[in-house]
């Protein structure tokens, strides 16, 4: 009777090893940079090995139901590249791209629905060109040209 009991702990315990863990929002080559007062983690930042040194390429904000909030690309220690930013049930809210840690090109906010509420153009960080606001069905309300610049 002994060993049957030794045999089905065994096995019980080589089920559970084996037993696919769940999906993680958390890259494997990264670090928690800061957490909820629960220990979730609110900030991750992201590595690479790039000829043989570890450098920060990324970064994952969540939101405290574990959902990501904002994630995007860094070069040099500055945002770069796409940024994304996410309502906590993980829908878009909205999308824009950096340069050396500054906004530039096209920027999109988005509602809830997926309608767009605002579509604009950064230049080194300031608005520039016509933005365009929205309502939440996708009718155009206001439009506004930030390349006038106004005398001082």
């Amino acid at each position: 009777m002994m060993p049957r009991f030794f045999i089905v702990i065994f096995l019980l315990f080589m089920i559970a090893c084996t037993a696919k863990q769940p999906e993680s929002n958390i890259p494997a080559n990264s670090e928690i940079a800061s957490s909820f007062p629960d220990g979730k983690p609110s900030i991750v930042k992201v590595f690479k090995d790039i000829d043989g040194k570890k450098e920060w390429v990324g970064e994952i904000q969540f939101h405290q139901n574990g959902n990501k909030s904002m994630e995007g690309s860094i070069k040099n220690g500055l945002r770069y590249g796409e940024w994304k930013s996410y309502y906590s049930d993980g829908k878009i809210w909205s999308k824009g791209f950096f340069k050396n840690g500054l906004r530039e090109g096209h920027g999109l906010v988005y509602y809830p629905n997926g309608e767009i509420q605002i579509d604009g153009y950064y230049a080194k960080g300031e608005r520039t060109g016509i933005w365009k606001s929205f309502d939440e069905h996708g009718n155009m309300v206001s439009e506004t040209d930030y390349s006038i610049v106004e005398p001082q």
